[in-house]
């Protein structure tokens, strides 16, 4: 139970990093987001259906959603479209990362190729 007025977040390191949910959650496995056609499943499913809440959920869920979607979508596509990106030799991503107030990723280098 809770004190009336108290402010509860949902842990959501936990719920994207149990195995119960997610199969060896600290590998990277986009196709976890595709179906059995390989097609990417629809954001009503990804963000209702699975244990996946990067915006929260409930009756009062992140007001900035769908601009956080359509903005990374539109940079992260402009990006690719003009550039291939790298990691450079000998480097990997640190999929740990730091938790502040959600799990923000560590540093580390890219090397960005014009096409």
């Amino acid at each position: 139970s809770s004190v009336s007025g108290t402010c509860v977040f949902p842990n959501q390191w936990h719920v994207h990093h149990n195995p119960k949910y997610w199969p060896e959650p600290f590998v990277l496995k986009p196709e976890r987001f595709l179906d059995d056609n390989g097609e990417l499943l629809n954001s009503f499913h990804i963000f209702q259906k699975m244990p996946y809440i990067p915006f929260s959920r409930g009756k009062r869920p992140c007001i900035g959603q769908h601009l956080a979607l359509d903005l990374l979508l539109m940079c992260v596509s402009t990006m690719l479209k003009k550039f291939t990106v790298k990691l450079p030799p000998g480097h990997e991503p640190d999929l740990v990362g730091n938790v502040l107030f959600n799990l923000r990723p560590n540093d580390y280098p890219i090397e960005c190729f014009e096409r």
